[in-house]
């Protein structure tokens, strides 16, 4: 059984660097495809810049979170009834 909280806490974290490092990694100069990737996600609402680094960041802190929460979730039903 997974910790929903835990699990969720873990995905946020985790998404929210993968997202900030997309957009640092285009700041600096070493390729924009993975910022490419992320902006098509969140539909624009962050750019390459410092703020939108930090709106990336937050905006994948709670995509992360929602979707572990979820998973988390799903994964605990189903557990739940293969052991019973």
């Amino acid at each position: 059984m997974l910790k929903p909280k835990a699990f969720g806490v873990t995905c946020a974290i985790f998404w929210s660097i993968v997202v900030a490092w997309s957009v640092l990694m285009g700041l600096v100069g070493k390729g924009t495809g993975a910022y490419d990737c992320m902006s098509s996600f969140y539909l624009k609402w962050f750019d390459l810049s410092w703020t939108g680094l930090v709106i990336g960041a937050a905006l994948g802190f709670v995509d992360g979170l929602i979707f572990g929460l979820l998973f988390a979730w799903v994964y605990n039903k189903i557990a739940g009834k293969s052991a019973a």
